[in-house]
């Protein structure tokens, strides 16, 4: 199967953002001189990653009217023996007090073939083992929690069918979808997303690239990104800050071989606004020295 070349695909957005919408097939074929199998495929990658739209998910949570308190996670990744179970619980433990709400972006479960050699990393075996022991975790968090699955779950669903958000969600849990979703919780636009691919050798690059992506009046005003297994703050970048979760798995093959240095632990943000516009992000990571 012929792959995406990463510079087409961030050509083919910034076209994407020009013109205001999707580029056709056949304008893809004419303005990048590709192949129809590869602008076909090309179109499929950017109507999932339509940024233009502003249909938001609206959410009203008991809050004060002056500021959101909210948690912000990524890459559990229960079901591994690399991961920080305990140290999760502390986490939601902590976040029962500090939060009104709990954001996870992606990869709350391990899966499996996902990479080479990853059913000798892993404690559960089955999918479903994997669920009932996350969801025992999340039920210590008593607080709405909205989530999306990245490319972990991803790989189950192309495997057997299932889709594990399907698993996962409840009444409590609110299942947004899987790699991108968009909200407007108490009037803040909060967007989840789980990128794709290795990181970039600048620590900034993937968030601003995705930043970049959004047509002005379209932007949220908070990104919560996972999948990279680091934490930083990007904050007032074309007026969004960007959050990467970091996570709570060590070590394993799969980051050895990317050069990923795993950040363990998950954030704590307050958002101060006045009629759902921001005026003051902070941020807090609650960190765990492995």
């Amino acid at each position: 199967m012929d792959r995406i070349p990463q510079t087409l695909l961030y050509e083919a957005i910034e076209l994407m953002r020009k013109i205001g919408k999707i580029p056709s097939r056949k304008q893809l074929m004419d303005t990048f001189n590709i192949p129809e199998n590869l602008a076909r495929k090309l179109f499929g990658i950017l109507e999932h990653l339509d940024l233009f739209t502003d249909e938001r998910l609206m959410i009203k949570i008991p809050a004060p009217s002056d500021v959101l308190r909210v948690g912000a996670i990524a890459d559990l990744h229960v079901g591994s023996k690399s991961c920080y179970e305990d140290m999760l619980r502390e986490y939601l433990k902590l976040a029962n007090e500090r939060t009104d709400a709990l954001f996870i972006a992606g990869d709350l479960i391990d899966g499996f073939g996902v990479y080479k050699g990853q059913q000798f990393e892993l404690k559960y075996t089955s999918v479903y083992d994997q669920v009932q022991r996350l969801n025992e975790i999340l039920d210590t968090y008593t607080k709405p929690i909205y989530f999306i699955t990245g490319n972990h779950e991803d790989a189950v669903y192309k495997t057997t069918g299932i889709d594990v958000g399907n698993l996962i969600k409840n009444e409590k849990r609110i299942y947004l979808g899987s790699y991108l979703a968009n909200t407007k919780i108490n009037g803040i636009k909060i967007d989840l997303w789980h990128g794709r691919g290795a990181g970039a050798y600048a620590l900034s690059y993937k968030m601003q690239k995705l930043i970049e992506q959004y047509l002005s009046g379209k932007k949220p005003h908070i990104v919560f990104a996972g999948h990279w297994h680091r934490a930083f703050h990007l904050p007032i970048y074309r007026n969004v800050d960007g959050f990467e979760c970091g996570t709570f798995q060590g070590e394993t093959r799969l980051t050895k071989q990317m050069g990923i240095f795993p950040q363990t632990g998950g954030w704590f943000v307050n958002i101060w606004h006045s009629d759902g516009t921001p005026v003051i992000i902070e941020g807090q990571f609650w960190r765990f020295y492995i």
